[in-house]
């Protein structure tokens, strides 16, 4: 006999007699039997986002979770990650770096939805926030090459005609060919009040960022979302794969 029609065997035997006590202790019983199957449902649910998302979350080390009769255990470890969101896969700069990231085709399939995006097409990442499109991948930052590769844009828009042996940077909003990706000289991240210096950060220092902001040029605007893009991309590499 199983324990729904036992149960029910009891409750009618029970109110029968008029037994509250039975009745009392049937409830309990009851109660306790859907708390257990409340925890099992909870693992059970857990164990599928694991094989469905690859998803491991991982918590402080040397503690263990562990449901009421221990045949699911979490190891907790000390670094937080995030879960991965739905839809997203692991997406390699390097042979052993990777970041989660959901492929598309094109940039314009890229979605304000706080997700990243990776154009496979011309080895891009993508993100949308507050309305403005950053791009790029993580570049290499020269710290004294004389000639550094891929830190200028190139002005030979639409088309470059050398862009297989051109060292100049070219986009792939403006140069659909192009896969190149931007890199920087070492001096990018400082803040140039003077604004002497090509490449140097020439805002964002709050002493002086009123008057900076009229002297702002489409090319402060440009470099700057190519660094923000390289540090997202470095934030993120670094929670995912230490």
């Amino acid at each position: 006999m199983n324990f729904i029609s036992e149960t029910q065997n009891k409750i009618t035997e029970a109110q029968h007699n008029k037994n509250l006590p039975m009745l009392r202790k049937i409830k309990q019983s009851i109660e306790e039997k859907l708390e257990r199957i409340s925890i099992t449902i909870n693992s059970l649910n857990t164990l599928q986002r694991i094989i469905d998302n690859e998803l491991f979350v991982e918590r402080p080390r040397d503690e263990i979770v562990e449901d009421y009769d221990g045949w699911l255990k979490l190891i907790k470890r000390k670094r937080m990650t995030s879960e991965i969101i739905p839809g997203t896969k692991k997406i390699y700069i390097t042979n052993s770096i990777a970041v989660n990231a959901r492929e598309v085709a094109t940039f314009s399939d890229v979605k304000q939805d706080g997700v990243l995006y990776y154009i496979a097409s011309c080895n891009h990442f993508a993100i949308v926030i507050n309305n403005i499109l950053l791009h790029g991948n993580i570049g290499t930052i020269y710290t004294n090459d004389n000639k550094p590769k891929y830190v200028k844009s190139c002005t030979t828009t639409p088309k470059c005609s050398r862009i297989d042996t051109c060292t100049f940077y070219h986009d792939p909003l403006e140069f659909v060919e192009s896969s190149d990706v931007r890199n920087f000289v070492n001096g990018a991240w400082i803040y140039n009040s003077d604004k002497t210096k090509y490449g140097w950060r020439r805002f964002g220092s709050l002493d002086n960022i009123d008057t900076d902001i009229m002297g702002v040029k489409p090319i402060d605007i440009s470099d700057t979302k190519a660094r923000t893009m390289h540090d997202i991309l470095c934030l993120i590499a670094m929670i995912e794969n230490t």
